[in-house]
């Protein structure tokens, strides 16, 4: 059985960036000018309705009206994740495919798109089951008003096994995309041929990514809130500053409210990229791409 190295794959985005590092600032500008936009336009449509909704000059029922303006934001949103992830696994697969900063609009895009609203889906319906049963159990469970112990045991015992069950079948299946790029098709459940016998190595270079990842942003968060609460004026103005929704565009392009998007659109470029970057690298070891050469379109 092919091997892979745990620690490899978990530091692959750190390789990638000390030898690559055009691509991850290129990202960042990306993503960063794709945020401030949807700050901007957001701040400029909802804004308004939000602060009538606070100040009880609107009717809470007016948030219906954004409801269209919301589904816009999570079609870009998906989309330029889409084009920020494909990025990403052909840095790893392809690394001398570096044109556009390995940005593009194809049809690799697309089909990673079809993987990712699949594996959505999938998610959201075990989401809809689990909240089914715990309704189930609850109401069922229920004496005098108040939940038994052996209802909240139960409803213990499901959120534990979902979790776990999500979690298995997550890491199983998270080769999907890099295998899809790789043959140039969609392949959804390939993976679980490929990942057997593997899924403790697989976990461990998840969760070492999911820990260096974490570990960044906070500290990148800790500073950001520093540098808000003296440039913002003290403690008030720093609940102000992320408690309150910037009405009008005009808000959103102040300095430090600019400055603010685009640090966090960096550390999101690059936590992102840690922790995509192991499942691209596992398949690249366990695998000789030259004999499955990915499609470059």
């Amino acid at each position: 059985m092919a091997r892979f190295s745990t620690s490899d794959a978990a530091v692959k985005a750190f390789e990638v960036m000390g030898r690559r590092p055009k691509p991850i600032i290129a990202w960042a500008v990306f993503y960063a000018a794709f945020s401030i936009l949807i700050a901007a336009l957001n701040a400029q449509i909802a804004g308004p309705v939000m602060l009538a909704m606070e100040t009880k000059q609107a009717a809470p029922m007016e948030i219906f009206r954004l409801f269209p303006w919301f589904a816009v934001c999570a079609v870009l949103f998906f989309a330029v994740w889409t084009i920020g992830y494909t990025a990403m696994i052909r840095a790893v697969l392809t690394p001398e495919d570096d044109r556009a900063f390995y940005l593009r609009l194809g049809g690799q895009e697309l089909r990673q798109a079809g993987v990712l609203l699949a594996f959505t889906l999938m998610l959201l319906g075990v989401y809809l089951l689990l909240f089914m049963a715990l309704l189930a159990v609850g109401f069922g469970g229920t004496v005098g008003g108040r939940p038994s112990a052996w209802s909240l045991a139960v409803i213990v015992v499901l959120v534990l096994a979902t979790v776990s069950a999500m979690v298995f079948v997550g890491v199983r299946l998270s080769l999907a995309m890099p295998i899809t790029f790789a043959r140039g098709k969609v392949e959804l459940f390939d993976s679980w041929s490929m990942s057997k016998d593997r899924f403790w190595p697989m976990l461990g270079a998840y969760l070492l990514a999911a820990v260096a990842a974490t570990l960044i942003y906070i500290v990148v968060m800790v500073l950001t809130v520093l540098i808000a609460f003296f440039a913002g004026g003290g403690f008030g103005g720093l609940v102000a500053m992320f408690s309150t929704m910037p009405v009008g565009a005009a808000e959103v392009l102040r300095p430090l409210p600019l400055t603010l998007e685009i640090v966090t659109a960096l550390t999101t470029t690059v936590t992102s990229f840690i922790t995509v970057a192991p499942a691209a690298d596992i398949y690249r070891q366990l695998t000789e791409v030259a004999a499955e050469r990915p499609v470059t379109d």
